[in-house]
């Protein structure tokens, strides 16, 4: 932020340090504005395994990080981290969550209940 300042627009992602959590090599993020849907592509300088070492560097002011509000409202709170381009809405802000289990075993009880809860939250966040 000191060599570049602070982002006003999408494209200008590209001249600051973005720190990930996940393995994939290069990232976009979609931000909505008056044209659209626009993707802007960056090479993370950081791809961590945790959110949280992601939240760390934030707070390190090591560069910027996508995190949820959630994880980061006291800090937004007192100013420890700063919202950056919040006039542009990010798309695809849900979460995925994925579940693996034997196909080839009866599914109990619980995790069938588990499996179909998930499902309607899924349907009733996206309604």
């Amino acid at each position: 932020m000191e060599r570049f300042g602070l982002p006003k627009r999408p494209g200008e992602l590209t001249q600051h340090s973005i720190r990930v959590a996940g393995e994939i090599p290069t990232r976009y993020w979609e931000f909505d504005d008056t044209h659209g849907v626009n993707r802007t592509s960056f090479k993370p300088v950081l791809r961590a395994g945790s959110i949280l070492v992601v939240k760390r560097a934030a707070l390190a002011g090591l560069g910027i990080a996508r995190l949820p509000e959630s994880l980061v409202c006291t800090e937004l709170d007192n100013g420890t981290l700063i919202p950056v381009l919040g006039r542009f809405p990010l798309e695809g802000n849900e979460r995925t969550i994925w579940m693996l289990y034997p196909a080839n075993r009866h599914m109990s009880t619980i995790l069938k209940t588990f499996t179909d809860l998930l499902y309607h939250v899924r349907v009733v966040t996206e309604a």
